[in-house]
């Protein structure tokens, strides 16, 4: 990577820096953003760090997040429709049922 170009774990540094200049609040909210996503990363098995992508693509997610059908499915931190399968895991039985389905109905 050429001298004075940031990677993408680096521009997140950036980022708080112009947020402490321009807005010191929002930089507290980013900071508090990042150690969870940090948190979630390593309840991952992530050796990875928080980049500018996933930092930014969590901020938006979480402006939008009444809009995201998917917050009605957990009730504080927990999946409500855990009781269908012991993992919590429904996407392997349900797409292969769904697509099955289609075929034979032929439904585009």
């Amino acid at each position: 990577m050429p001298a004075g170009i940031n990677g993408v774990v680096g521009l997140v540094k950036d980022y708080k820096v112009w947020l402490a200049k321009h807005t010191p609040d929002d930089k507290r909210i980013v900071e508090e953003i990042e150690n969870l996503l940090q948190e979630w990363l390593i309840e991952q098995d992530s050796d990875r760090k928080v980049n500018i992508e996933l930092l930014l693509e969590t901020i938006e997610r979480l402006e939008n997040v009444k809009d995201d059908p998917l917050i009605k499915f957990f009730d504080d931190k927990t999946f409500k429709l855990s009781n269908f399968k012991g993992d919590g895991s429904l996407s392997g039985g349900l797409k292969q049922h769904t697509i099955k389905i289609l075929s034979i109905y032929r439904i585009s």
